[in-house]
């Protein structure tokens, strides 16, 4: 395992070595003839002000002079940057990133010791903040790009399985403090030396966290709420209002500290993936389509209220989000390669059914007016969705039951298992591949089977003691009431029910995390599904089983095929 130190660039080795030279008048070895031609020191005085005013030649002869300067003198006394790299002990398989302002002063300093460390180990070309400049009005979108890049490098060397550390000794001091952040937030070491120090000091973790869960819970209104729509910042929390630059009717960024948690959460839900992307799914939208997925998702919260069977493990907008995470890992690489395996409308359409797949849970009678047992609405709560779209598509935010509400209410409809797909097009009256989309959201809603479904620890017991508690009662009234015909059908299979609920919990709580990773090989898309067992390596077999039962139903591996993409499961490391 190799280290990754990434280094905050600051202008000590200037100040320490250049301004001597030029407010004392000191001349050496010719080094300042000329030097001070066009040089007010009345007007300029800084030494930003002094580099930005002389010719390209002298700024060659500086940092000419500075690379061959460190190197003779004692590199504690050379830079802040030199001294705490100096207490690292550095090997030649270390890896250094050194990050600029962009300014003259930081390219320089920056380029010294690119050409100087790279004698004793592995150093990548500085890399620029473009953004960090003397202009104040650039420095929100600068430090969200600093942020940005040392996420980036992060999950970049941590899934190479490397070590990495920051090194927050340079730079200006706001560059420090979101660089500490970024650091402490990703779990990774932020290192310091102050130059009255003989050691390099860790810098501690914060004594305070971030419930990290709030951006799950909110994740598709952020989405929403960064395109400027009202609606959706309206919904969020204060907490999140207050984390992004919020414009309305206009692209709304994320403040610094917004843009680190985010990375943070992403992070968090795919832990050896890529950089979590700034353009999701719902950014490839258009605005109509945009509008519609607001449209209903404001409705979410009154169409769950009649949630009939609420005994079981999450199904509702966190099962959702989930979900979306999983089409966003999979989908987005490879829409970034081939822009045509799914058109905007098509993405439209499985998120559309992505969060209204499961909403058939919320059904007490069918069809035919028959009051349904809760065995009846989970096995056939696909149908109910169909046919509650179909019913009322205004409260799904359609304008009425046409070709688009109904061939989502058939995606939603096919996404069981216990549907043949022989009965479904391949694609519908407006060429929208829905056979494709179906498998697809048959396999992102498989893949979540991960404990985060259970809810925290403390709530997964408080939720199967109620269960319990509402087993006993239904036993009682069984016992007590002798109740005959429909009512003891009806609570016997609530009992009965409520009973399967404890496996289903068990099996979920044992899976820590999952994600998928694609890869294309040759003209294929391999999609590897990467289950993080919590601890016992055991389940990953069970949870192999599950998937490929939906790989293996029906037709599925015949769309996969036809279409260059498949799917795997990976055993994953543990993840307590």
């Amino acid at each position: 395992m190799s280290r990754a130190i990434i280094i905050l660039v600051g202008i000590s080795l200037l100040t320490k070595h250049i301004e001597k030279i030029i407010f004392n008048k000191n001349k050496f070895d010719d080094f300042t003839t000329g030097f001070l031609n066009g040089y007010n020191i009345a007007i300029h005085r800084k030494i930003e002000d002094i580099i930005e005013i002389i010719n390209p030649e002298k700024k060659r002869q500086i940092t000419e002079y500075l690379k061959d300067t460190v190197g003779p003198l004692n590199l504690i006394e050379a830079s802040a940057e030199t001294n705490s790299l100096s207490h690292l002990n550095l090997q030649k398989e270390d890896i250094l990133y050194f990050l600029s302002s962009n300014t003259q002063t930081g390219k320089i300093c920056a380029n010294v010791f690119y050409e100087y460390y790279r004698n004793f180990c592995k150093v990548n070309k500085p890399i620029i903040i473009y953004n960090l400049d003397k202009e104040i009005f650039n420095f929100n979108q600068g430090i969200r790009e600093l942020s940005d890049k040392i996420v980036e490098i992060i999950i970049s060397e941590k899934g190479k399985g490397n070590e990495v550390i920051i090194n927050a000794t340079g730079g200006y001091k706001p560059e420090g403090i979101y660089a500490t952040l970024s650091g402490i937030l990703n779990d990774v070491k932020a290192v310091y030396i102050h130059e009255g120090f003989n050691s390099l000091i860790e810098l501690p973790s914060i004594p305070i966290s971030f419930n990290l869960s709030i951006f799950h819970r909110n994740a598709i209104w952020i989405r929403l709420a960064q395109k400027g729509n009202v609606q959706a910042f309206s919904r969020l929390p204060t907490e999140l209002q207050n984390l992004i630059d919020f414009n309305p009717g206009q692209d709304s960024p994320f403040k610094p500290l917004g843009e680190i948690l985010w990375h943070s959460y992403c992070f968090a839900i795919s832990p050896q993936g890529r950089v979590y992307p700034k353009l999701g799914l719902i950014d490839r939208l258009n605005s109509v389509h945009q509008n519609r997925v607001s449209a209903f998702l404001e409705k979410w919260d009154s169409l769950w209220l009649g949630d009939q069977i609420p005994q079981m493990i999450d199904h509702e907008q966190s099962h959702c989000q989930n979900v979306l995470n999983f089409a966003e890992q999979t989908l987005l690489p490879i829409l970034e390669k081939d822009g045509k395996f799914l058109s905007k409308k098509e993405i439209y359409y499985l998120i559309a059914a992505i969060f209204l797949h499961d909403i058939g849970h919320s059904e007490a009678i069918d069809e035919n007016d028959k009051i349904l047992n809760p065995e009846d609405i989970r096995e056939n709560h696909s149908e109910l969705t169909y046919q509650m779209i179909k019913n009322n598509p205004k409260d799904f935010g359609f304008d009425k039951f046409n070709e688009e509400a109904k061939s989502i209410a058939t995606i939603c409809k096919y996404h069981q298992r216990k549907w043949d797909m022989s009965g479904l097009p391949e694609v519908d009256k407006n060429g929208i591949k829905i056979r494709l989309i179906t498998v697809l959201l048959r396999v992102f809603d498989a893949c979540d089977m991960q404990r985060s479904r259970t809810g925290g620890e403390d709530y997964r017991e408080m939720k199967l003691h109620a269960n319990e508690r509402e087993k006993k009662l239904y036993q009682k009234m069984l016992k007590e009431e002798s109740p005959a015909g429909i009512i003891k059908e009806y609570i016997e299979s609530k009992v009965k029910f409520i009973e399967k609920q404890k496996e289903h919990f068990k099996i979920h709580s044992e899976i820590s995390l999952v994600h998928v990773e694609p890869e294309k090989l040759d003209n294929k898309w391999i999609c590897k599904i990467i289950c993080h067992p919590v601890k016992d390596k055991k389940i990953i077999q069970g949870f192999k089983k599950y998937i490929d039962g939906e790989l293996n139903a029906p037709h599925v591996k015949e769309v996969l095929a036809n279409n260059l993409i498949d799917f795997e499961v990976k055993a994953g490391k543990f993840l307590p």
